[in-house]
């Protein structure tokens, strides 16, 4: 369970990432915004898991 849940973690500092590059490459402002979200409700869902006992 511990590998699922890092692997949601970098899937949501991934799809931050790939929101700001968005953002800087000058795409719509709502792309950069969802995949933005999107990446954190990930990331933090990811954490959760892991924080189980």
């Amino acid at each position: 369970m511990k590998v699922f849940a890092k692997a949601l973690e970098a899937l949501g500092i991934a799809c931050v990432m790939i929101g700001l590059a968005e953002g800087i490459l000058g795409s719509t402002m709502w792309m950069e915004l969802y995949l933005s979200v999107a990446g954190i409700i990930v990331f933090i869902a990811g954490r959760r898991i892991e924080k189980r006992p």
